[in-house]
């Protein structure tokens, strides 16, 4: 049931893409462009913890762009929390935001986000909205802030805070990447922990990027275990990916 999942929603989005490409001069003409991506990973860590299981990850989204800075995103992925019985295999996200440049180095992004989880049995709704406020600036960095009134419907608000590096190297296809968050979980598990990342990506085209690093969480203890996941979902580990844009 999980490859069915996993291969339907993955599906979804790329069935969607050259449709959407067919459309292209009549979406231009609209001041509309459309881009998206397919990522395959050994594992898919969100804030630190591990959304499937330790398993394969694979994820999806589809993006639609206004030259105002209006735009929708579809993202879709495969999930497993290891609860037996929730139903859970995947998780679909829609948002709706916009974003502008400050000036020429420095960019701001607001965005909703409705997380749903189709499937999911009796006792395990746990779908959720977030508001995301996010900073570019200096080209290369990113700071973020996304709130949730009731994450993962469990009657209490939580607030991530998420700092986001990319550096190229020169002209290089080669970069570096790294993470440093904040998770305020204190209205819904009484206490916060703190996650980061470092890799090294390689872009093999305009179109293919493989990436692999290291992340590591700190402060997660038992209080997190009914909200977010058993304490192993978030070891330390090494994650691999390969992401085909379009």
């Amino acid at each position: 049931m999980k490859t069915i999942h996993s291969c339907a929603l993955l599906a979804l989005l790329v069935a969607a893409a050259p449709a959407l490409a067919a459309d292209e001069a009549a979406a231009d003409e609209a001041s509309w462009t459309t881009e998206g991506y397919v990522t395959l990973g050994s594992d898919y860590i969100w804030r630190g913890v591990s959304q499937t299981d330790h398993g394969i990850g694979i994820q999806a989204e589809l993006d639609l762009n206004h030259r105002s800075g209006f735009y929708g995103q579809l993202w879709a992925g495969r999930m497993d929390f290891g609860v037996p019985g929730d139903g859970i295999h995947s998780e679909f996200d829609f948002v709706v935001g916009w974003k502008t440049d400050l000036g020429e180095h420095a960019s701001f992004d607001v965005s909703l986000l409705r997380a749903i989880y189709p499937g999911a049995n009796a006792g395990y709704n746990i779908n959720y909205n977030e508001l995301a406020l996010k900073l570019g600036f200096a080209d290369y960095y990113e700071f973020a802030i996304a709130y949730s009134d009731d994450l993962y419907r469990m009657g209490a608000s939580a607030i991530d805070y998420e700092f986001n590096a990319d550096w190229p190297i020169g002209d290089t296809p080669w970069g570096i990447k790294a993470t440093a968050g904040w998770y305020d979980l204190d209205r819904l598990a009484g206490d916060s922990y703190q996650y980061g990342y470092l890799g090294a990506y390689y872009k093999l085209s305009d179109r293919f990027n493989v990436e692999a690093g290291y992340y590591k969480t700190f402060g997660f203890n038992d209080a997190f275990e009914e909200s977010m996941g058993s304490m192993d979902q978030a070891d330390s580990r090494f994650v691999a990916a390969v992401t085909w844009s379009f």
